[in-house]
């Protein structure tokens, strides 16, 4: 049986464009998401969907609706071997626990729907926690689920069969979602399997870590996010020697490099930065925005792809990565909370792209800074690239000044080897005309100052110039110089223009 997919599609709604089979709406609403995953499998060959229950609207009927609709395909390809489903649940500790008990019985429904369809393997398997912070929340994940299954065995709901209900337990996949869990995270794996032996569970026989990428860019950058998923696939491995238990990490990945950089063009920059990966994700962006025939290349290319283990940080090696991961947080940081109010004008215009609830949780979530709060990482990165502004670039200057001081650079560009290639990539998207008119005329003028300083740091460290580069990043320029007038002054039209920028640079955030 194959557990380990070599991608995974998600529902992250980051796309610009119409998706190739919906055709008249860029928005995917909660039932079109069932015709989604069955051509994610059916078409694109993508072996692994994740059906997200966290933050957002969800088709409760989805086993049911794809071996209904689509009964001759999963047949022949069955959920949780050929092809799987796995469901992000919420986390109780964020959003309560209303929902959870609902997914932990579709679980069991679900499989009890597959006896009847007479399929031989639990379809749903697997299930991820997001922001899973330490052991005890997915220790206690693992036991109530357990708990649960074994209780509704005992209720005998199939009076006229020998059938009993299932799966009895579930392999859980740790989202981690903080600079601090993931630099950490092999301490808590240990722990977690510490706390599963200790109640008798039975033994693990590999993990799936989830490492996030998009959060961590909103809360800490770009470069500390970069470096904090590094780090975390160390940890894996370090993990994997400690215990003898492999680890095969999955990673939440966007095309836009502020969320990742993974495109169906840049598989083997992406790999070199993060070796290890196992199943990177494949968001809606990266399906919809790009030429349909490209996407399906790419999936057979990441079907055969060897991957490379990731190489374990001495502790010098890691402690001074760390020491990276805190100067570069610490000036993104410092200029970001003095513009959130400019993000939060100019993301209500940013047009939506699947039913989301309103996020909860961490510093990209409802955390307050200063005053404010940020919006969602894909609605915060659409914001600052549609005002010509990519956050890639924002405390980078004094991050590299202060690099350079303690002696750490020669550490910064090894292991980053993403770090120039992405930067070529963002910098056609500047609009040096926008921040000249912020720096000078408006009241986030300090912070636009220190942003030019950025991009002059860039110019003059790396030789990769800020001006349009061809016919899609001057229009993509004068796009961004009318977002910022028509957002300033609240109109409507700010939306269509939004989405106008976002084809061009084929992600909305």
């Amino acid at each position: 049986m194959e557990k380990f997919p070599f991608c995974m599609a998600t529902q992250h709604p980051d796309n610009a464009k119409s998706p190739y089979w919906l055709k008249h709406s860029a928005f995917i609403d909660t039932r079109s998401e069932i015709e989604e995953a069955y051509r994610c499998f059916s078409e694109l060959k993508i072996p692994e969907y994740m059906w997200d229950w966290e933050g957002k609207h969800v088709d409760e009927s989805v086993t049911e609706r794809l071996l209904e609709k689509y009964s001759d395909f999963f047949l022949k390809n069955q959920l949780g071997n050929q092809e799987y489903l796995t469901f992000r649940v919420p986390n109780p500790w964020e959003e309560g626990g209303y929902k959870l008990a609902r997914a932990f019985v579709n679980i069991i429904s679900s499989n009890d729907l597959a006896c009847k369809f007479e399929l031989k393997t639990p379809p749903i398997y697997q299930a991820i926690l997001p922001m899973t912070q330490n052991a005890e929340q997915l220790f206690w994940m693992r036991k109530k689920y357990r708990q649960l299954a074994s209780a509704i065995a005992k209720t005998e709901l199939h009076p006229t069969s020998n059938h009993i209900s299932g799966p009895s337990d579930l392999d859980w996949i740790p989202l981690v979602e903080t600079t601090q869990a993931m630099t950490e995270s092999s301490s808590i794996f240990l722990k977690y399997m510490n706390l599963c032996k200790k109640a008798n569970f039975p033994k693990l026989e590999y993990l799936r870590p989830f490492i996030a990428r998009s959060d961590p860019a909103l809360n800490s950058g770009f470069i500390a996010a970069t470096l904090s998923a590094s780090v975390c696939l160390s940890e894996c491995e370090k993990f994997t020697q400690e215990s003898s238990i492999p680890t095969y990490p999955i990673i939440g990945v966007g095309c836009l490099p502020f969320r990742g950089g993974f495109t169906p063009y840049s598989i083997d920059v992406f790999f070199k930065q993060y070796a290890g990966v196992v199943t990177p994700t494949v968001q809606s962006s990266y399906r919809y925005d790009y030429p349909t025939l490209s996407v399906k290349k790419s999936i057979e290319k990441l079907r055969i792809k060897k991957i490379k283990k990731s190489s374990i940080l001495s502790p010098s090696a890691k402690k001074e990565q760390l020491r990276l991961i805190q100067i570069s947080s610490d000036n993104y940081q410092l200029t970001l909370e003095q513009i959130t109010e400019l993000v939060n004008i100019i993301s209500k215009f940013v047009p939506s792209r699947r039913e989301r609830k309103q996020h909860i949780g961490l510093f990209g979530y409802s955390r307050k800074v200063g005053k404010s709060s940020l919006p969602r990482a894909i609605s915060f990165t659409a914001s600052l690239y549609s005002i010509g502004v990519p956050p890639e670039i924002i405390g980078i200057s004094n991050t590299i000044a202060q690099i350079k001081s303690e002696g750490l650079y020669s550490c910064l560009e090894d292991s980053t080897p993403s770090l120039i290639p992405c930067l070529k990539s963002v910098m056609p998207f500047v609009n040096f005309r926008n921040l000249k008119y912020l720096s000078t005329k408006s009241k986030w003028a300090s912070a636009f100052k220190s942003i030019i300083n950025d991009v002059e740091s860039i110019e003059e460290k790396f030789a990769i110039n800020c001006d349009p580069v061809d016919i899609i990043s001057q229009e993509h320029q004068n796009l961004t110089s009318s977002i910022l007038k028509s957002g300033l002054k609240g109109l409507k039209s700010t939306t269509s223009k939004i989405e106008e920028s976002a084809i061009l640079r084929k992600s909305i955030g």
